[in-house]
């Protein structure tokens, strides 16, 4: 049907079958209800594959052609979310939105529950989120309802025994699209209930009902009326119910529920949801009745949506509501609001180079974008589209020269992301883009004369969102059109967001709720959120200002005239003293001031720019290009509105406000560094170190940095052994995955990985070493060794608060792993590697019996890798690099030659390590030099174990090592025979051995899913 596959997959020694459809990579995974099958699914899995999305859908064990348990009398809950998970694992799916129909809800609400690292959200029909126990609805119910009869035994099996499976099916079907509870009276069965002659409910074909009924025809009823009938009230998670504490679902969600199915005449149930008390379970629910939908809303309404849309995309989306209300359940958009039909009025008020006017054109826009590669002119686009100007050009310009090469990417938009979009428009091109929406404006959107749609009135519920700062607003009347609610004359039932420094791509600037992170004022604004739309913030975190609550001369009151607040609040005092100097100036003077630990306080005779001697050095921390940096963009924007807010504005922080709490209820953190100026306010140590602080944000946790000034977070961002060192991270969950690079890597080589472990719900790390990447090298990296590796490690894991974590190690990334595993094995979870195994280390570990021109034989030698490497620059070091260890084979070179000349220049990358990354690489290189990469690993081999004691050669914690079939690593004597035979294991117990075919020694760049299954099966197998 429709593409639909179907497949049959073993897990947990049954063969359940699944179908499936789509290959996007968001997987959503549909569980069917009774009396139904994955056909009930058809339509909406074929819906969600064409809009990109994997579609699944099984039949649980005992149903449609799944196998059935070898006692399905003996079935459970928890069989079905065990089949569930395994399944996932299966088919390699770390994260997943469930859409369960009737009791499907109850294994998808509790399947999020114990797994909601793997949940994305949840949609359920006909059945809301229901309490973890007896159902108490039932004993209110009459003894002929049809729950308690089919709970007791022999019962239905008595009642459908009379009938074959195709009448069963019929019948329940028709009982379950009634509007009523199904109860027998005491002298009839449930079946009796259906007369032979009642016609099938119109949305149900004959054809349908013989899918259902031969497919129950093969698997009767049996594991059926045990799941789910016979066990309500059973604790379905597999668990204590102690295990879950607090039955809440915090991952996003959706009821549909029809307006006439019965499930609502359940005791309580209609209170239960309409009022919204299902939300004290889950949250982040959002209800949708559909008028005239029944309990199999499903299939009855096949194509009722709901639509979501981007800017054009909303004159479609509304146009479409128009149309066809009947199949529209709500509407969101973004940046654009409901216009009603007809020319764009308000576009003939601008200039003529308005983009629009221009690509409206036709061969005008062709012709501006040819002159570039499609990536640019994506590039270009976003940039414009990201101001809060709207793109207008010169008479003698072109729409693309208003972005200068120079310019840089919007800071939440990555290369990464931009490439994907270049290469779908390399694929598609612009003509259908230019044509739809720009040279279609005014046409008629619809497909229908406009006589057609009288009244442009959209009834359905909408939702409009657009950011503060996007252009759009800047259209002809469209500021007031949006704020002063005229749009609502078309959009009754609106609903209007405006988020705060929002562009035109704010779902993509702010695509989640948001953690908040203030500095110095910046504070104030965290903490007005947070008390404003506590809703939508997770917690906060202020660095160098406590909270609280605002009252006139909150500060200075008992300061001296001369303290700086006074002065700078004082109108034109400031403007005066900054004005004797250029803006660099200015912000040096405050950066030395605010480091230091005293209030910066001036006398009778003197400005507080006089209070730092011009020959005054910079903090350590704070170098002259930072200092360019700031002083650049404050030549630009001045002091004008910096002196108004903090320092003028502090006495009317709440105006504007209702905000009747004066007490910040989410969760928060405050970082004060111990020499912290403000500390010196009068009462602020004793307010912040007493607690009193913490009457005003109960959930405080305070925190202080030993030496840390008022600018902490720019003195000690990752501070270690002296070293700043450069650390990448991702996701949010309370299990941590650290990933350490080999050579000639370095955080970048884990990008693939990083991604997928968060997506499943890990906190991912991954730091460069010292003399690494974009961390700060040694003073003498001739001397670095493994220990300080290590001690920088132990180091990195206090600062960012990581108690415990697993470990993934590749090439000698391995030998962190391997000593940190043997010196804490308390602190390792469990350990994976890739490309090296562990083996006790000895001296001369690689090189006794292979040629003098082994690669690790010459960068051994003092001076011989940089005599080698000095001739090329460090991007082509890199390349050649990446393209020996991508062989098979040892890299050896003869005796005239060097390891460099073994790569012809001509020589293409692999095909999986793209131009990009080498520039990545090279780039970082060129920072870093290879100066501590030759010592560690290369010149510390035989020194490993120096400066720790270790006396088990053992490792004990869990272990997963990944091979590739082609590393060229298996080429060291034994290697091979050391792995295959399993003589590894007796160094380190549990460990597991995956091999990858056709993988080379970069195999986690190379296959990167493959790796991120055997890795993520690892994770969670040891969680």
């Amino acid at each position: 049907m429709d593409g639909i596959e179907h497949k049959f997959i073993e897990v947990n020694g049954l063969k359940l079958h699944v179908a499936e459809i789509g290959t996007g990579s968001p997987a959503v995974v549909f569980l069917h209800g009774f009396p139904e099958i994955w056909y009930t699914w058809r339509h909406q899995m074929v819906a969600v594959a064409k809009a990109g999305f994997r579609a699944i859908a099984p039949d649980y064990r005992g149903y449609g052609l799944s196998d059935p348990p070898p006692e399905p009398e003996k079935a459970s809950f928890s069989d079905f979310i065990a089949d569930l998970l395994a399944l996932l694992d299966v088919l390699a799916i770390s994260k997943v939105f469930l859409v369960g129909k009737d009791f499907g809800a109850m294994v998808a609400y509790p399947f999020a529950l114990l797994h909601p690292d793997r949940v994305s959200g949840v949609v359920t029909l006909g059945v809301p989120f229901m309490p973890p126990g007896p159902p108490k609805h039932h004993k209110s119910l009459p003894e002929g309802f049809y729950i308690s009869r089919w709970r007791e035994p022999g019962r239905a099996e008595a009642d459908f025994g009379r009938l074959d499976a195709k009448t069963v099916v019929r019948n329940i079907y028709i009982l379950f699209s009634r509007s009523e509870i199904p109860t027998a009276s005491e002298d009839k069965e449930i079946m009796d209930l259906v007369e032979p002659s009642t016609p099938l409910p119109s949305w149900f074909t004959e054809e349908d009902l013989a899918t259902y009924g031969a497919l129950y025809e093969k698997s009767g009823f049996r594991t059926a009326l045990k799941v789910p009938y016979r066990s309500f009230g059973e604790q379905s998670d597999g668990k204590d119910s102690d295990d879950v504490p607090q039955p809440k679902v915090e991952a996003p969600a959706l009821f549909i529920m029809g307006e006439k199915d019965y499930v609502f005449k359940f005791p309580g149930m209609d209170e239960y949801i309409r009022t919204g008390q299902v939300k004290m379970f889950v949250p982040n629910l959002e209800i949708i009745i559909l008028p005239d939908g029944t309990h199999f809303v499903q299939e009855q309404f096949p194509d009722q949506v709901f639509l979501i849309a981007k800017d054009f995309g909303a004159l479609v989306a509304y146009q479409f509501a128009l149309v066809h209300p009947e199949k529209v359940s709500g509407v969101a958009t973004l940046g654009v609001p409901f216009l009603p039909p007809g020319p764009p009025v308000q576009y003939g008020k601008l200039p003529e180079g308005f983009y629009m006017s221009r690509w409206q054109e036709p061969g005008r826009a062709e012709a501006d974008f040819g002159r570039l590669d499609v990536k640019t002119v994506v590039r270009n686009i976003y940039i414009l589209f990201s101001r809060s100007e709207i793109p207008i050009a010169n008479e003698d310009k072109e729409i693309m020269d208003l972005v200068e090469p120079s310019t840089p990417l919007p800071s939440w938009f990555t290369e990464e992301d931009l490439s994907t979009y270049a290469a779908l428009y390399e694929k598609s091109g612009f003509r259908t883009a230019l044509q739809v929406p720009y040279r279609s404006l005014g046409e008629q959107s619809d497909g229908k004369d406009s006589d057609d749609v009288p009244q442009p009135k959209v009834e359905a519920p909408a939702l409009f969102i657009i950011g503060e700062k996007d252009y759009f607003f800047k259209f002809p009347g469209m500021d007031e059109y949006i704020r002063t609610g005229q749009v609502k004359m078309f959009v009754p039932n609106l609903e209007i967001i405006i988020l705060p420094d929002g562009t035109h791509f704010v779902q993509e600037q702010f695509p989640d709720q948001f953690f908040l992170v203030g500095k110095d004022f910046g504070a104030w604004p965290v903490f007005l959120l947070a008390r404003l739309h506590p809703e939508r913030i997770t917690g906060v975190a202020t660095l160098g200002v406590p909270y609280s609550p605002p009252r006139p001369n909150m500060y200075h009151s008992t300061l001296p005239e001369g303290f700086y607040v006074n002065r700078w609040q004082e109108p034109g005092r400031a403007e005066a003293d900054f004005g004797r100097l250029d803006a660099k100036t200015v912000v040096r003077n405050i950066y030395i001031l605010f480091s230091g630990s005293e209030l910066p306080i001036a006398g009778e005779n003197q400005e507080i720019m006089d209070l730092v001697e011009p020959a005054t050095p910079l903090p350590p921390w704070f170098t002259e290009e930072d200092l360019s940096t700031y002083g650049a963009l404050y030549e630009k924007s001045g002091f004008r509105t910096a002196l108004k807010v903090p320092y003028r504005s502090m006495n009317s922080l709440d105006e504007g406000f209702d905000i009747p709490n004066p007490n910040v209820e989410v969760p928060a953190l405050l970082i004060m560094g111990e020499k912290d100026y403000v500390l010196k306010f009068p009462g602020m140590e004793d307010y912040v170190r007493t607690g009193q602080v913490n009457f005003f944000v109960p959930s405080l946790e305070t925190a202080y940095v030993p030496e840390g000034t008022h600018f902490v977070q720019e003195q000690f961002p990752e501070q270690v052994n002296g070293l700043k060192l450069h650390v990448a991270e991702t996701g949010s969950g309370s299990s941590v995955v650290v990933f350490l690079h080999g050579f000639p890597e370095i955080w970048y080589s884990w990008r693939h990985q990083m991604v997928a472990v968060a997506e499943a719900g890990f906190r991912a790390v991954a730091p460069d070493y010292r003399g690494y990447g974009l961390s700060d090298s040694p003073a003498e990296p001739e001397k670095t060794t493994y220990a300080e590796f290590i001690s920088d490690l132990l180091a990195v894991f206090d600062a960012l608060s990581i108690s415990k974590f697993f470990l993934v190690g590749k090439d000698f990334g391995v030998w962190p792993v391997f000593l940190l595993a043997r010196l804490h094995p308390e602190r390792v979870t469990g350990v994976v590697t890739l490309g090296v195994p562990y083996s006790p280390p000895s001296p001369n570990m690689y090189d006794t019996t292979l040629p003098e021109g082994l690669y690790v034989n010459r960068w051994q030698k003092p001076g011989r890798a940089e005599a080698d490497f000095g001739r090329l620059d460090a991007k082509t070091v890199v390349r050649n690099i990446y393209i020996l260890f991508s062989g098979s084979e040892l890299p050896i070179a003869g005796e005239n030659q060097e390891i460099m000349d073994l790569v012809e220049p001509a020589t293409p990358l692999p095909p999986w390590f793209t131009e990009e990354d080498l520039e990545t690489y090279g780039a970082l290189y060129e920072k870093s030099g290879f100066r501590t990469a030759l010592k560690v690993p290369y010149r510390s081999l035989n020194s490993l174990h120096e400066g720790f004691d270790i006396p088990n050669p053992n490792v004990e914690v869990p272990a997963l090592l990944i091979m590739g079939e082609k590393d060229y690593v298996m080429k060291f004597p034994g290697i091979e025979d050391y792995v295959r035979s399993g003589q590894v294991n007796f160094f380190v117990p549990s460990l597991e051995t995956a091999y990858v075919p056709e993988g080379t020694h970069f195999v986690q760049e190379q296959f990167p899913e493959q790796v991120n299954q055997l890795i993520l099966a690892f994770l969670r197998k040891h969680s």
